[in-house]
């Protein structure tokens, strides 16, 4: 008959568990990021100072090629110099937040899963469109008022 597992060694299994999974939780987070382009995005538009100030839009979904979508763990901020957008602390590994100057920012309208769609590409990265639900860009676009890039939406 097999003995039965220590106390101690019942403890030290679900740490081991529990660091298993929290750098299985990384790793895939910082694939999404490099698989959807926010890696490359941040190579040009880091944002350098974490405290920005403007219009906040919590909890809005973005997406990215390769079907990577940051599904309501995105937050909009409006300011002079861009649209900064960041990803929720719990995912943000590999994810560093982004600062969009507007005027580096070609928007355009579309539909992704029936729905319509606005995609932003910048200058530098032309190939890694963003694409936001039509609804939050008429959010962002008001709060940025002459800012925004385009007369399109």
């Amino acid at each position: 008959m097999p003995q039965p597992l220590s106390t101690g060694m019942v403890i030290a299994l679900i740490v081991v568990l529990v660091i298993a999974w929290c750098m299985f939780f990384i790793a895939v987070i910082r694939f999404a990021g490099r698989v959807g382009g926010w890696f490359q995005l941040a190579q040009f538009y880091a944002l350098d100072d974490e405290d920005i100030e403007g219009e906040r839009f919590r909890f809005k979904s973005v997406g990215m090629r390769r079907a990577v979508n940051y599904g309501g763990i995105a937050e909009f901020i409006v300011t002079p110099r861009g649209l900064c957008i960041k990803i929720a602390k719990p995912f943000r590994f590999g994810h560093p937040p982004l600062l969009l100057p507007w005027d580096q920012m070609n928007v355009r309208q579309g539909s992704a899963l029936l729905m319509n769609t606005i995609f932003i590409e910048m200058e530098k990265a032309p190939q890694l469109p963003l694409r936001i639900r039509f609804s939050t860009a008429m959010k962002i676009k008001q709060a940025a008022g002459e800012y925004w890039p385009s007369d399109i939406v």
